[in-house]
């Protein structure tokens, strides 16, 4: 993609279009190519950039700056227009296509569309045999109204497969041309046809569409014309042409305007909750850390984000999961794509799947339009499903032939889905015990925890309590239009001797909090915004939980045994636990040796 095409289209409609079957490209008034996708660029054999900000007449012979204004000024009136031409090559090779131009308005900005068909793309025989069929294969027919009968040329025979009878066929009766190939309903038309042109002295028209002997169907178009002598109408020439590669042309060309319409729908709903996104996501534009206990969690961001993998975040809440979940994706080959943020504990029951999976119109009360899914937005890029734990086990069920099949099902439908799309969850709950009380599926965990990250808590992590001071502070201070360009020593003592149970995010609040209430350029903050129950005093240590002290006491253990599981002297053995016992514990705890072998 390239800087001019970038302003017009975003990136995600750019692989839309590129996507598309069809060349497309869009022109300005002056007939300069100001965007166009890749297909278009390989049946000129040139690159994008190479065609971008070119004028149309150079690479469409037949346009000049007189026939562009002319055509111009005709498809403002028109609004659509449909010409047959040839494009030229970067070896300046011609070749046919079919364009049909649209006059649309997008913003300030008045544009050409074109959506051109290559007519070489039938192959060879097919191309010579649309040659044949749409210039040479016409049939010639004339019915002498004196006379009363009806005389047709050969091609006549050989476009619709029959074989041709000698001497020349009366019309009207039982074994004429026209009987053998139209059902009655069309020979009632042709009839209309044929009085218009007798009886109005005008030419008319008419397609119809016959299924041949050979039992293939084929569209015909009649055109006929009356001769006139005296006023009176003598004769009535027509003719008979194969029309069925234009109506194949035009229902590919109709799919691809509807394959447009779909994506460009596809890319509104996709746009808007990104925006959505973009808005709830502005708290966090980076990570925040200068501690040597979160750089491992940043190690296996960095190792794990350029893979597939699935990634499963473990920490309490507030510490920041749907951060760490961002940083793994914009690091990722997906960051191109979307990432979309789901909390499946925000969701009612009876919206979850919708929201997951989508929804077809009329699937339950309520369901007037279809609905895209979450799975379907992040096609090709990232889902992030935080707190994993709360998941309905029914839904638990068809999240698994998501990440086994790459397929899902919308609600109402029976039509299987493809998405490729890597999955990131997060929870703040002990999914083995979920596991053993029979609220999550063992497969599913499997299937999420393949590479699990402990996000530590704050508490952890106190380093970073000043930089995050000073992040929050500049913030709110620039929301709410105070002047604060320092923080007292006093509230960062307070806050640093303060346990943090509810994380970063408590932090945040807190500091929000205080810049609200604050007065001059340092900011201050009473222990009453802090929680009388959670408060503690300089000689005191936060206190863990159960859990916590486990982890550290088995860390302890395993460093002294230089991480010797089992045998004689091993941690196992000091921990008086059975070996499979202690790698459940680990694995449970999130201890592996990796991470402490710096």
């Amino acid at each position: 993609m390239h800087t001019n095409q970038t302003d017009f289209l975003t990136f995600h409609s750019q692989a839309a279009y590129n996507s598309i079957s069809t060349g497309l490209f869009w022109l300005d008034e002056k007939g300069k190519i100001i965007a166009l996708n890749e297909k278009l660029a390989m049946d000129l054999n040139k690159n994008i950039a190479d065609i971008q900000n070119l004028v149309i007449s150079e690479i469409c012979p037949y346009f000049t700056k007189v026939t562009w204004k002319k055509e111009w000024k005709a498809l403002k009136t028109e609004k659509v227009k449909v010409l047959e031409l040839e494009l030229i090559t970067e070896l300046g090779f011609l070749f046919p296509v079919r364009i049909i131009f649209s006059h649309i308005q997008q913003k300030d900005k008045v544009l050409a569309f074109g959506l051109v068909q290559n007519l070489l793309e039938f192959g060879r025989d097919e191309l010579m045999e649309d040659i044949s069929t749409n210039y040479s294969r016409v049939g010639g027919w004339e019915i002498d109204v004196i006379k009363g009968k009806t005389i047709l040329t050969s091609n006549c025979y050989e476009i619709v497969k029959l074989a041709e009878k000698d001497p020349p066929l009366i019309f009207g009766d039982h074994e004429t041309f026209f009987e053998q190939i139209l059902t009655k309903e069309q020979l009632y038309r042709l009839q209309e046809m044929l009085n218009v042109s007798f009886e109005d002295k005008l030419p008319t028209e008419l397609e119809l569409e016959i299924k041949r002997t050979d039992q293939k169907t084929m569209w015909l178009h009649l055109k006929t014309r009356p001769i006139i002598s005296d006023d009176v109408v003598i004769k009535i020439i027509g003719t008979i042409q194969d029309i069925s590669q234009f109506k194949q042309k035009d229902e590919q060309l109709t799919n691809a305007f509807n394959q447009i319409e779909n994506l460009n729908g596809q890319l509104k709903v996709e746009n808007l909750y990104l925006k959505e996104e973009l808005d709830k996501a502005a708290d966090f534009q980076e990570i925040i850390t200068n501690s040597p206990a979160y750089r491992k969690v940043l190690m296996q961001i960095g190792e794990v984000a350029p893979t597939d993998a699935t990634v499963m975040i473990i920490g309490e809440t507030g510490t920041g999961k749907e951060l760490v979940a961002s940083a793994v994706h914009r690091l990722s080959n997906r960051h191109h794509h979307p990432l979309v943020n789901v909390n499946c504990a925000t969701l009612p029951d009876n919206l979850i799947e919708s929201e997951l999976f989508g929804h077809e119109r009329g699937a339950f009360t309520g369901a007037i339009t279809r609905k895209v899914g979450r799975f379907e937005i992040a096609d090709k890029g990232t889902i992030f499903l935080d707190e994993i734990g709360e998941l309905p086990l029914l839904l638990q069920a068809k999240l698994l032939r998501v990440l086994q099949e790459g397929e899902l099902i919308r609600l109402g439908s029976n039509r299987t889905v493809k998405v490729d799309v890597r999955v990131i969850a997060a929870t703040n709950r002990n999914l083995e015990k979920l596991i053993e009380e029979g609220k999550f599926r063992e497969d599913l965990y499997f299937r999420l925890n393949v590479y699990p990250i402990d996000n530590i808590p704050l508490r952890e992590r106190r380093e970073d309590i000043p930089l995050l001071v000073s992040h929050f502070a500049k913030k709110y201070s620039e929301k709410i239009g105070k002047d604060i360009d320092s923080v007292s020593q006093l509230t960062l003592d307070r806050l640093m001797k303060y346990p943090f149970p509810g994380n970063i995010r408590e932090l945040q609040n807190i500091v929000e909090r205080a810049v609200i209430q604050n007065r001059g350029k340092v900011l201050k903050m009473t222990a009453g915004l802090l929680g009388k129950a959670t408060y503690r005093s300089p000689s005191t240590d936060s206190f863990k939980t159960f859990q916590e002290m486990q982890r550290d006491y088995i860390l302890k253990v395993l460093k002294y045994t230089r991480w010797k599981v089992s045998g004689f002297n091993s941690a196992s053995e000091i921990l008086g636990m059975n070996s499979n016992t202690l790698e459940s514990k680990m694995r449970k705890l999130g201890i592996r040796r990796s991470d402490f072998m710096l």
